[in-house]
């Protein structure tokens, strides 16, 4: 695989991963936020900046991880290690020989006395690519049809 195609590859797993947060917002905004008052439909999304508005799903500052356990609380559950591989790619390296095509993904916490740990590593090979744009689509999926079964139920959808 040249760089470019692993460019490609990685910014459509990126991509995948901040759609599956948006649809786990948005499921969780029309039942949480909805049980408490706060449900705001549509979200006006050409809302100036410096505009104040009331913390729910769709604006608060939950990471993908509680997002995700938020939303198993109810539902089929999602994999954790999407929240592994979203915060690898967040924070974490690609690092590799440019002319090698050979890559890894390594992430380290935060120093302590001087010192990382290497909290994730894994070779990003075509396989490795394909599976999780996969993985991420597959789970995007799951939260779209439990989302429209919850709109169609609620006769927001028909």
């Amino acid at each position: 695989m040249l760089g470019e195609d692993y460019a490609l590859a990685l910014g459509k797993i990126v991509a995948n991963l901040q759609g599956l947060e948006l649809m786990i917002r948005s499921f969780l905004h029309d039942t949480l936020d909805a049980q408490d008052g706060l449900h705001q439909q549509p979200f006006p999304l050409d809302v100036a900046v410096g505009t104040e508005l009331p913390v729910d799903h769709l604006t608060n500052y939950d990471p993908l991880g509680r997002l995700i356990d938020k939303y198993n609380e109810t539902n089929p559950p999602l994999d954790k290690y999407l929240v592994d591989l979203r915060d690898a790619l967040a924070h974490g390296r690609v690092m590799g020989e440019i002319e090698s095509n050979h890559y890894r993904l390594l992430k380290f916490s935060k120093p302590v006395n001087g010192m990382v740990e290497v909290t994730h590593n894994e070779e990003l090979t075509e396989e490795w690519l394909m599976s999780r744009k996969a993985m991420t689509s597959k789970a995007i999926k799951e939260v779209i049809e439990r989302f429209t079964a919850l709109r169609e139920k609620n006769g927001v959808l028909k």
